[in-house]
This record gives C-alpha cells, structure tokens and sequence, in this order.
C-alpha cells in the first residue's frame, strides 16, 4: 500500500469508529469524564427475516504454531480443528501505535499518526513474511525480525483495534492514541445496540475486567484498571450476558460494590461457582431460566486466581485424552451456548464476544500441556457454537449470521521440531524445567508482532475478504481493523 492509499484507508476507519456512538460528559471515573450512553433511537421495525447475529471467537494469544499443536495432538493431523473447516482464510497483522514506532525509529521515518502511516512499518512483509509460521518457515532473517528486539502489540490495543476500527497506544482500552482527556472511542457493540436494538454480550475464561472484554465493553486509558474498567461493564454498559472469571478473586479485578449491585439487580439472573456443582450445567440451567423470565444473564465463575482452571491434556499416544480442569467452572462451549440462548431471543439480533483468554496465560508461561489443554477447550467451544447455529427450528442460521474466529496477538514464538502424533505431549524435565532438545522450542515468555489467523463464515466474510487490501498483490492479509468495519457491516439492516 502506498502512504496516500493508507490515508484513505484509516480515515475511513476513524470516520466509522468516531462517528458511531453517542458520549456524554458525566462524572465517571472508569473514563475520565466521558461515558458512552444508549441514548434513544428510531430504531427499525423489527422484521424477524432482517435480525443479523455476529459472534467474535478469540484465542488469545493463539498463533498458528499452537493451533496445528493441537490439532497434531487431537487429531495427528495438522488442520483438524473445528474452525480449521470454515470457508473464509485469512491473516492478520497486530501492530498498535507502540509497535509502529519502535519500527519507525529502526527506519528513521515519522512516528506514527493517524492521517499520515504507512502499513509497511507496522508489519514490513518482506522481513516478516507473507504468512505465518509454519506455512512459511522459520528463518534466521524472520527470528530476527521478530525477536531482536522483541517488539509486540498486547491484549488492549488489539481489542481496540477489533472493536472501533482505531489503532492505539498498548494499555489502551477503547482509548484513543495519545491518551487525551475526551478520548473514548465507540465499540462496536455499542454502536449494534443503539443503532440495531441488537442484544450485546461476552464470555470470557479470565476475569471479565481483562483486557480483551474491557476493550469491546468499556474505555480507559490503563488496561490495568481493573476496579474501574470493571465498573463500567457492570453499571454502566451493562451487557444482557457476562459470565468469567475475576468474580472468586476477591477484590483482585472487581470492586465488590459492583458485584453486589449485580447480584441484587432483578433485571439479571445470577448464576455463581459452587463447590461440587457442574458449571457447564448450572450456567446452562440459569440460561434456560433467564430465557424464560426475560433476564439478562450474569455468570461469577473462576478460580482464586480469577481464571478457568484449564483442561488438561495427558500423554498417551494414539489415545489423546483431555480433562476438564475443574468441573465447577463451566467449559468454554457450555458458556458460549448459554450466552446464546439467552441473546439469541432478541428479534434484532446479537453481538456475542467469546474469548478463551488462558491460551495466552500458558503461553506467557511457555506450557505446552496447558496451551493444549486450553485450545482444545477453544476447539470443541466453536465447535458448540456451530451446532448451535446449525440447530433446526429457530431463526439462527447461517443467511443471518455471522462468525469470526482470530487472535488478538502472537504469544511466545513457539516452534515445532519434531512432527508429534495424537496422543503425544512434551513436559518439562523436572529438574532443569527444559523441554526434550530437538522436540519444541519457544523463543520468549511474550507477545510478538507475527501475524496470526483469521476464519470466518456468514454474511460478513466476504467483507474480510474485500478488506485484504493493505498489501497489494497479497489478497490474503487483512488489519486487526478490519473486524470493526465487518462487524458493523454484517449488522447493517
């Protein structure tokens, strides 16, 4: 892509991010004095052959490495996972402003700015490669891109990018770059609810108040902000379906102020961890009933360290085997089907973010048993998704609605040495906490700015693929921005 042609590219995306959503100046603290408000609408008659459904899948942290791990584990194949069969193939880049300016000063051209960029900065496909690893191999020229220094986007800008369309600073939520004072950007699903009537809502494996939900449900200049970031989700934004994780952690992510507020709200059905009570099922009981009663759902799962306990694989070649981590939380799929349930009877239709956001925790911990354990929970949850869509008898299918299954990021440079079969895993030795020479090896306990997958099926698919313009001559890669404008798009009456 040109510079000029880059201009028009990102002022098309500002113009959709800015000027979707209405702000009011308020006393919130979650957001320096600005908070997103749902102001009334003439919202369109609801015309039940007209509702558009969009479902955003995130493995955070997931890059292909990982996903063909575990399909090689699961099924000794290296494409066998559920989102592996979608129509739609794509790759993204990642870079936030942060990244862009690391690049920029090693060029010697401008920092970044909005009006002014160019792609290549950002991510150079001549030193980064045209597709990731391993459908390209691992070079000393691409390590070396990648890895000296070790320069990555995180958890906050990539959400933001995804939801409003904008690049930003890392530790931004939702926030514009630069960190101004009225700097709140519009969310997609904000912008679904007050223009559509369409009925918003997440799942998440981590604390609720993470990165990844806040940049779609709340704005703040500090991703680390929990309390606050928290509070805006809860009392401001209110999604009709939260359920995560944070809720056991004490005060660690949320205020309990919030927490109480939720529970003692009628409009919400509450459903909690209990000892020695199946998750999945109870999460999928308070659905049913919270259907029934017309109630927004709220589901306070997670353990004391506010995630999931993550599934766990065991090695046992030929015979792969996965086991939950805890029964009392709920698997990713029984939490993605009960936020369904429960938005999917909205006759304007729903916008649900699911994320399996302990794939980027095991990898930040370069665990490869867990980082099995954990995509393969991401695995059979899309996988639980596509039934549900596919289910006879409702108005959910595959003419009105679309799916999108992605990462936000790269995570530890993981890279596979020896083709493993189903059933085989790698540990660590014990004593010297290495993996087996010659089997894996990561090359760091953080992010990177490698590109990662995108698959996608519905009505919004073909508007990814018209995105992939950055590159020209390469029709294949997309921005992490681009999901913003296919999410408004496959929403559009």
């Amino acid at each position: 892509m040109t510079q000029q042609r880059g201009n028009r590219w990102v002022a098309g995306l500002l113009l959709l991010a800015l000027g979707c959503g209405d702000f009011d100046e308020t006393s919130s603290s979650s957001s320096r004095g600005l908070r997103y408000v749902a102001a009334p609408a003439r919202l369109p008659a609801i015309d039940e052959a007209a509702r558009r459904n969009v479902i955003i899948v995130i493995g955070d942290g997931m890059q292909l490495a990982h996903e063909v791990a575990t399909s090689r584990y699961l099924y000794g194949k290296d494409d066998g996972l559920s989102f592996h069969q979608l129509p739609t193939r794509l790759f993204k880049t990642t870079w936030d402003v942060n990244v862009y300016n690391a690049r920029a000063s090693q060029r010697g051209v401008a920092p970044y700015s909005p009006n002014t960029f160019d792609p290549m900065v950002g991510y150079d496909i001549n030193l980064g490669g045209e597709a990731p690893y391993p459908l390209l191999p691992d070079t000393a020229g691409r390590r070396e891109y990648f890895l000296n220094p070790l320069i990555y986007p995180d958890s906050a800008s990539t959400a933001t990018a995804m939801a409003t369309g904008v690049k930003t600073d890392s530790s931004n939520i939702s926030w514009f770059t630069g960190d101004p004072v009225n700097g709140a950007l519009a969310t997609s699903p904000q912008t679904l609810r007050r223009r559509y009537g369409m009925s918003i809502g997440f799942v998440t494996t981590v604390p609720l108040s993470h990165a990844t939900p806040s940049g779609w449900f709340a704005h703040n200049p500090e991703r680390f902000a929990y309390w606050a970031l928290g509070h805006e989700i809860l009392t401001e934004t209110r999604p009709d379906v939260v359920i995560g994780g944070g809720v056991q952690a004490g005060t660690s992510y949320l205020d309990s102020l919030d927490v109480e507020a939720i529970y003692a709200d009628p409009s919400y059905l509450v459903v909690k961890r209990e000892p020695g009570v199946d998750g999945g099922e109870s999460v999928l009981a308070a659905a049913e009933k919270a259907r029934a009663a017309g109630q927004r759902l709220f589901g306070a799962f997670g353990g004391p360290d506010g995630n999931f306990e993550s599934p766990v694989p065991v090695h046992a070649p030929g015979d792969p085997s996965v086991a939950r981590g805890s029964i009392e939380n709920p698997r990713f799929g029984d939490a993605a089907v009960a936020a369904l349930e429960v938005l999917s009877q909205n006759p304007r239709g729903f916008f649900l973010l699911a994320e399996q956001g302990d794939i980027d925790w095991s990898n930040h911990s370069n665990d490869f048993p867990r980082m099995i354990g954990c995509v393969t929970d991401l695995h059979e949850g899309v996988q639980a998704i596509l039934d549900f869509v596919d289910r006879p008898g409702d108005a959910i299918d595959w003419s009105n609605t679309t799916i999108v299954i992605t990462a936000d990021h790269a995570n530890s440079y993981l890279r596979l040495e020896t083709e493993l079969g189903a059933g085989e895993l790698v540990v660590r030795d014990p004593v010297t906490g290495a993996y087996p020479p010659g089997k894996i090896s990561y090359a760091t306990g953080s992010h990177t700015s490698e590109m990662v997958m995108v698959y996608a099926k519905g009505p919004g698919a073909a508007f990814l693929e018209e995105s992939a313009t950055v590159y020209p001559n390469h029709p294949t890669i997309i921005d992490d921005t681009a999901l913003h404008g296919m999410t408004l798009e496959a929403a559009r009456r």
